[in-house]
């Protein structure tokens, strides 16, 4: 539980991972005030001659006493935190389950939870950022879905740890690994509801526990689960981790012009009213219709600008229809891009016309810099957009129904402050990264009571 950090380094008390049911006031208290002490704690240069056993002594005495005192935070692994292994797929790139992986373990490490990530020697940008920031990995040398049940069976002899797919393709290494130590076993399914999804119930049925990032497929999975077709104990929505930080920590040093003059060539008045789209350039996120939706909507709008930040396979394509639509003028393809923060904000709207989607971690970055997001119907991001509060949903692939509530918003500035107000505070509290290991600290108390 404790995590020391060099010799006489940070001491990270790390008792909040485990205090999952405060079975009474009296509990609460004592946890709150040993987690304010031991936060603050910190050994200086003046602490530096004490010896370094009397000090272990000490923490280990403090832990005693409060898993005494609070018995209900003795809920994770008997041997003190519980070891997570997330397997991950070669993937040389960073995308969302890059970006996820890195910050999940940090904030593992960070509390005192061991943890690896399993991945293949082909996963370049994974290693490199697990190296710089001193986190553990297993490589493998094949190139496929992922590690095999042999690449992992070292690390599973004298314990039994909590195993997360993050893929399907993991499914029969977790399996395997299950029917030998009984290690608790997750799917963290990043998707939609697939065909590939509903072909593997089979197989799921035989894990413990499934995380969904779409709400909408958690709920499609519980509906299963009490009709008796899925029989995984345990199935939550939890949102992949995502880097909230950076969106807090930006302040804008440079005026609407000016930044996109500057990184983009595009020139534009202080009034001109800007569509982002943050979205790969794949046939599922649907961005030929937004070019459709613009050939109607500057009739009416003259000076509207959108930009399409994202790179993929549909670009030349893309780029061909906005020509034959006459929208070279208006429609922007930047590509990705590294000022995600400041192209929010100078950003009138968000919108994603994903046929298609998980989560869409661009609705929360869009709403960290409070713009207004729109859409559709369907889709994994339908049910935590709050219709009409913080933003508004089109019916999946119509274009005249998209670029309807598209003017409603851009003929509506104040309405537009007011939604993208909305959907700060709504972002804020339920998926920050503080919210999100929460759930995830809750997710793995209740399979491992279940052992």
């Amino acid at each position: 539980m404790i995590n020391t950090i060099g010799s006489y380094g940070s001491i990270h008390f790390a008792l909040q991972n485990t205090h999952h049911e405060r079975k009474n006031h009296t509990d609460s208290l004592i946890f709150n005030t040993l987690i304010s002490i031991f936060n603050s704690f910190s050994i200086s240069n003046s602490l530096y001659l004490i010896k370094k056993a009397t000090l272990n002594r000490l923490l280990r005495f403090a832990i005693a006493i409060t898993l005494v005192l609070c018995p209900a935070m003795q809920v994770l692994h008997a041997n003190n935190t519980p070891s997570i292994i997330n397997m991950h797929y070669k993937f040389p790139d960073n995308g969302a389950i890059e970006t996820h992986l890195l910050i999940f373990n940090k904030l593992l490490q960070d509390h005192g939870i061991s943890n690896t990530i399993a991945t293949s020697t082909g996963s370049t940008f994974v290693l490199e950022q697990a190296s710089q920031q001193g986190l553990a990995c297993t490589t493998f040398n094949h190139q496929d879905w992922g590690p095999r049940a042999t690449d992992l069976e070292p690390l599973c002899i004298q314990n039994a740890p909590t195993i997360i797919c993050n893929g399907i393709g993991h499914l029969t290494t977790g399996i395997a690994l299950h029917a030998t130590h009984n290690n608790p076993i997750i799917l963290m399914h990043h998707y939609f509801f697939s065909e590939l999804l509903a072909n593997s119930i089979p197989a799921i049925n035989n894990i413990q526990g499934i995380v969904t990032v779409s709400p909408l497929v958690a709920q499609q999975l519980q509906d299963l689960q009490k009709k008796g077709i899925v029989k995984v104990p345990h199935i939550k929505h939890i949102a992949p981790f995502w880097n909230d930080q950076k969106f807090l920590d930006f302040s804008p040093h440079r005026s609407k012009v000016d930044f996109f003059a500057q990184e983009y060539g595009i020139n534009l008045q202080e009034n001109t009213p800007v569509i982002t789209m943050l979205a790969n350039l794949y046939w599922c996120k649907n961005q030929a219709l937004l070019l459709k939706s613009l050939q109607l909507l500057q009739r009416k709008n003259p000076l509207l600008q959108v930009v399409f930040a994202g790179e993929g396979n549909d670009r030349k394509e893309l780029e061909a229809l906005a020509r034959e639509l006459k929208l070279e003028r208006i429609a922007h393809f930047i590509g990705r891009t590294e000022k995600t923060p400041e192209l929010l904000h100078h950003s009138t709207i968000h919108v994603l016309t994903s046929s298609h989607e998980g989560l869409g971690i661009a609705y929360l970055e869009a709403a960290m810099m409070k713009k207004p997001f729109i859409a559709a119907t369907g889709t994994g991001i339908e049910p935590i957009i709050q219709k009409g509060i913080t933003g508004l949903v089109f019916e999946n692939n119509n274009v005249e129904d998209l670029t309807n509530k598209l003017a409603i918003l851009l003929e509506a500035p104040q309405l537009c402050k007011v939604m993208g107000d909305n959907a700060y505070t709504f972002v804020r509290k339920h998926y920050s990264t503080e919210a999100l290991f929460k759930n995830w600290l809750d997710f793995f108390a209740a399979i491992n009571k279940q052992k």
